[in-house]
């Protein structure tokens, strides 16, 4: 089946399973979405998107802030470094398949990427070192919420082809 017309209706579930999940889950949400669509050879990447006052040269000043040469390595760089204030700058992560956006509210005709894909090891990274956002708590009132989200990705895509 169309992978798009399954995209449109995984919203649902995950919304509806996650308590708080557009409240600084994105990043988290985008990054297991890209690993499920991955496993089914569907290509797709982790972009920042505009939102609030964050446009591509916030992404560059990070970028050359971090002494990064591209968001994979300012990730990286931003963790290992002593000063613990780098942020990515941005206020919303997607999943761009082809042209078009997803999060974890659908399909995002509004907004436009303003990165490179971020590699799932670097989105990793980034969640677990707070390099993100790190308001959103990964756990759910006893729910574990990575679980849940991919459960419910696996299941919503399972007929999704490439």
């Amino acid at each position: 089946m169309n992978v798009h017309k399954l995209l449109h209706n995984v919203v649902p579930f995950v919304n509806d399973s996650v308590n708080r999940i557009a409240f600084g889950g994105c990043g988290l949400f985008a990054m297991l979405l890209h690993n499920v669509l991955a496993s089914k050879g569907i290509e797709s990447h982790i972009v920042l998107v505009r939102g609030g006052c964050y446009d591509e040269a916030s992404v560059t000043r990070f970028i050359d802030k971090t002494g990064g040469d591209c968001i994979n390595s300012a990730i990286l760089a931003a963790h290992n470094s002593n000063k613990h204030h780098y942020q990515l700058p941005n206020h919303h992560i997607c999943v761009s398949v082809g042209d078009i956006l997803y999060d974890n509210n659908g399909r995002q005709d509004d907004d436009r990427a303003i990165s490179d894909g971020i590699e799932p090891d670097m989105m990793e990274h980034a969640l677990t070192w707070n390099v993100w956002n790190s308001s959103f708590n990964d756990s759910n009132k006893g729910v574990d919420t990575r679980a849940t989200i991919n459960e419910q990705l696996l299941f919503a895509l399972k007929g999704a082809t490439a």
